[in-house]
């Protein structure tokens, strides 16, 4: 049986399908759908789970462990190797397409591998629980996020304590950002991701999400 919550964020509304063992989905209402049973996380440990980690990461908890999830099953190997390196990628960090690229394939790699792991995280099922939020652009700029750049710089800010949005409609957003470049605190571009002792200046490092010890 799939079950479907909704889970109330300062960005719009999320909604969480499950199953009695894992998440299988997460995605914001404009981009999903209302199939399910939406009194159900009282009755699924599963959906239960995956709400309270929602909760505790827009708190800006980092130390609760993930709920069990389950990746989309079209996705190629390629695509399923370079979400699995997305999940390594540090709270409050950010990295580039091409450097995303490298550390999937273990190599250096051309840019035709950077708009392929750009294919990748446009088919993640699992955003926040897979943070392809903060893979951004060379230049230092946010790119494509299926659910909007602006909740993506949220997302970003959020993470390194800086979010702030605005009153009204979820979708106006307060962020530190101009023309999309990711900046710090005092409004200087960060590194892209290359530089990381320069990125560790602007961004802490804090502790990481596991990799994949609840991946199904």
């Amino acid at each position: 049986m799939i079950f479907t919550n909704t889970f109330f964020s300062p960005i719009g509304r999320i909604t969480v399908k499950t199953d009695d063992h894992c998440v299988l989905s997460l995605s914001f209402d404009d981009a999903g759908d209302a199939d399910g049973d939406r009194e159900s996380a009282a009755h699924c440990p599963c959906a239960h789970a995956a709400l309270q980690w929602l909760a505790a990461y827009f708190d800006g908890e980092r130390s609760r462990p993930l709920p069990r999830f389950r990746l989309a099953a079209d996705l190629s190997p390629f695509q399923k190797r370079v979400l699995m390196e997305t999940m390594r990628i540090p709270y409050a960090q950010t990295i580039t397409y091409g450097e995303l690229a490298r550390r999937t394939e273990g190599r250096a790699v051309g840019p035709m591998a950077a708009r392929a792991v750009g294919t990748a995280l446009g088919k993640n099922n699992l955003p926040l629980l897979i943070p392809c939020h903060r893979v951004i652009g060379a230049d230092g700029h946010l790119r494509g996020y299926a659910w909007g750049l602006e909740r993506k710089a949220f997302l970003l800010d959020l993470e390194q304590g800086n979010a702030s949005p605005l009153p009204g409609p979820s979708r106006h957003i307060c962020s530190n950002r101009q023309n999309n470049k990711l900046r710090g605190k005092d409004g200087t571009p960060l590194p892209t991701s290359q530089d990381a002792t320069l990125r560790q200046k602007h961004v802490p490092v804090h502790k990481t999400f596991r990799c994949c010890p609840s991946v199904l």
